[in-house]
């Protein structure tokens, strides 16, 4: 009897570690990022996250037109037109960019904005398509949008109570060089409030006095590859542009146009339509 019990418990533990060695295929293996199993620790409560892969960028410009000449290529019409970017959403202050953010090569590899959630989810659903080819039936796959707990914990990098992706509550280093890019309003530490349409000072995180008298090196969005990953190698989990979750009609992170109170890893602001602030980048899981 301790022999079948002792077979049972190998049995899933060799089970466990074939699951854990699944590895990414090759087409997207540099592309994603390992996210640990763990434990999302949130005031009062803790969430168990399994283990994921996440793109280690935001989706950028030339993904975005790569996904949109397949679907032509495949005569996909309908998810063609719905996945079709407005970028008439920077005519009110930035119409220049209407005309060349997304087309030219110049921004190739700046973040996709100005798309739908809808759009989103279909390119989603079309690199699901691609991976499961590639998978022939050797494991399982799922493609989706972060959920709101996944993307915390990933934005955290392993650290238990993470302000912002790399660890501190400061938004530079010891070097004076921002760590994000973010709407440099003054030497407070200011929130917006999407509800009143004000701005607020708020006193709870830590920031050096001259935080908000230096560049970040960014007008707008930023290459997506910009400053230091956090130890989980993701980019961007900061501002930029703030990214859409899966199953709630918010993007998490805060963007370019944030104040810095408002690209912690916690910050969330509602998304509704296509806009200039917000991007998305999806999760891979495998299963075996």
């Amino acid at each position: 009897m301790k022999q079948r019990i002792l077979t049972f418990v190998f049995s899933i533990v060799v089970m466990g570690a074939q699951a854990q060695a699944l590895k990414l295929p090759a087409s997207v293996s540099k592309e994603f990022v390992e996210i640990p199993a763990g434990t999302l620790y949130l005031d009062g409560d803790s969430v168990r996250v399994n283990r994921f892969f996440l793109s280690a960028t935001e989706i950028t410009n030339k993904q975005y037109r790569d996904y949109l000449v397949d679907l032509q290529t495949q005569n996909r019409t309908v998810e063609y037109k719905a996945s079709l970017p407005d970028s008439t959403v920077w005519n009110l202050n930035f119409e220049a960019y209407s005309k060349h953010y997304f087309r030219h090569p110049a921004y190739n590899n700046y973040p996709m904005v100005g798309i739908t959630k809808q759009g989103a989810e279909l390119y989603c659903r079309w690199l699901y398509e691609k991976l499961v080819l590639e998978a022939n039936g050797k494991y399982k796959v799922d493609v989706h949008l972060p959920t709101q707990y996944e993307w915390m914990y990933a934005a955290n990098g392993g650290i238990k109570h993470a302000v912002y992706a790399w660890g501190t509550s400061v938004l530079e280093n010891a070097k004076g060089e921002k760590l994000c890019n973010f709407k440099m309003l003054g030497a407070e530490n200011i929130h917006y409030n999407d509800s009143t349409g004000t701005y607020e000072v708020m006193r709870n995180v830590d920031f050096h006095p001259f935080m908000y008298n230096q560049s970040d090196n960014a007008d707008i969005t930023a290459p997506v590859k910009s400053y230091h990953p956090n130890s989980y190698g993701l980019y961007n989990m900061n501002g930029n542009v703030a990214e859409m979750i899966r199953n709630q009609d918010i993007s998490m992170g805060g963007s370019w146009n944030s104040s810095g109170y408002d690209v912690r890893n916690e910050s969330s602001v509602s998304f509704v339509k296509p806009n200039i602030y917000t991007g998305f980048r999806p999760v891979i899981e495998l299963v075996k």
